[in-house]
């Protein structure tokens, strides 16, 4: 018998094919120390903070009517962009119990909306976003490539990404990668050319440190045809 997952539409909970807890190209579900770390007292404030410094350069009239978080782990990003940017949030991670943590901590009345997904195969309405946050999260996706892929297939036109993780030298990645099939190391130069794959280039970044090794934050616009 297959067994279910639950996904989150605003109040609604619907029931949905359980995927292997790590299906290739799709993710890792977390353990329980992860999830200890993901969701402890303060790291919501952490991860909003950051996402308000990526997306600062873009000026504070930058236009979000629409907005995606993958890997939205607590939730408190997409809830931030939904209460205080005024946008309509569709917030995704491929672990339903993380869903499930962001959903009971949504905002009342804010416009956002919670799915068990996979990153790498969306089912999202084509051009439907201005932005997409990816944030800590491209590196638990095996088929990051495929990932991005998708970002640029449902942002729209002059829509942003904004991308923040851990940033290894390229011997690291290989060795990470050898050793860890359920995984998705890279090299920052790699994630930077697949976009770019895709018409999304680069407007801003920063990081990471002299030996290849830190946090890297980068802002994306998604080129028109």
């Amino acid at each position: 018998m297959t067994p279910r997952r639950r996904a989150y539409h605003g109040g609604e909970e619907v029931a949905t094919e359980h995927p292997h807890p790590q299906t290739p190209g799709g993710g890792v579900c977390m353990g329980a120390l992860a999830r200890f770390f993901v969701n402890r007292h303060g790291r919501g404030t952490r991860n909003v903070a950051q996402v308000r410094r990526v997306l600062a350069p873009l000026g504070p009239d930058a236009i979000v009517r629409d907005a995606l978080e993958i890997g939205c782990g607590g939730g408190a990003v997409a809830a931030w962009l939904a209460v205080e940017r005024n946008a309509a949030v569709v917030a995704t991670d491929f672990d339903l119990r993380q869903v499930a943590v962001a959903h009971a901590r949504r905002p009342p009345g804010a416009d956002l909306h919670h799915a068990v997904m996979d990153a790498s195969r969306m089912s999202l309405r084509a051009e439907r976003f201005d932005l997409v946050v990816a944030q800590f999260m491209l590196h638990h996706v095996p088929d990051w490539e495929g990932a991005i892929r998708e970002v640029a297939r449902v942002l729209r036109p002059g829509g942003h990404l904004a991308w923040v993780d851990f940033a290894l030298p390229d011997w690291l990645v290989r060795r990470l990668a050898a050793r860890s099939p359920h995984l998705g190391p890279f090299h920052g130069p790699a994630v930077v050319a697949a976009c770019a794959a895709v018409r999304l280039v680069p407007v801003w970044g920063e990081g990471p440190g002299a030996l290849g090794l830190g946090v890297r934050r980068v802002v994306f616009r998604k080129k028109a045809p």
